[in-house]
């Protein structure tokens, strides 16, 4: 005897599936644009040394190790 699936547990196995794929995708459309803001604000916050100051900083640091 074998367990074959039936065409009505077919259906309810494909509208499970398709009813967790609408909720990820639901899910990933709420998150989207707090990335996208985070990735779009501009940067406020100002550098206490520039690159070239800190470049300096680091050789220095291992010459003197």
């Amino acid at each position: 005897m074998t367990n074959k699936p039936t065409e009505s547990s077919k259906m309810i196995a494909h509208t499970w599936k398709f009813a967790e794929m609408k909720e990820i995708l639901f899910l990933l459309l709420l998150i989207s644009p707090s990335f996208i803001a985070i990735n779009g604000a501009p940067v406020t916050k100002k550098m206490k040394f520039t690159p070239k100051e800190l470049a300096n900083r680091f050789t220095d640091l291992q010459t003197n190790c």
